[in-house]
């Protein structure tokens, strides 16, 4: 993840004309993939008292987020490109910005 400063805020929080916004964001997507990681690694694979859905499976959507393992990809996809992209702007600018003019 990167520390750009990012609030996390739960989609439902979010003004309806803002949430396009939130899915540009590449924390949104880190979150998503960190939560989906943790909340159905083993430990939170008992069953609730109540109903038949797992402990991780309710916090998840108790919080509004997914449950299907393809987030977690989706999300290490996103932060590596996104890590990549970062990468070629350093260098693009460091490249203009470090041009002599010998002339």
């Amino acid at each position: 993840m990167h520390g750009k400063g990012y609030t996390i805020l739960l989609l439902d929080q979010i003004k309806p004309w803002w949430v396009w916004a939130s899915w540009l964001s590449p924390l949104q997507y880190a979150q998503r993939a960190v939560s989906i990681n943790e909340f159905t690694a083993t430990r939170w694979k008992k069953i609730y008292a109540i109903g038949n859905n797992t402990i991780g499976y309710n916090v998840l959507h108790q919080h509004g987020l997914p449950s299907a393992k393809y987030w977690y990809w989706l999300g290490v996809e996103i932060e590596f490109s996104q890590a990549d992209f970062d990468s070629l702007l350093v260098t693009e600018h460091t490249r203009k910005t470090s041009e002599v003019n010998y002339a």
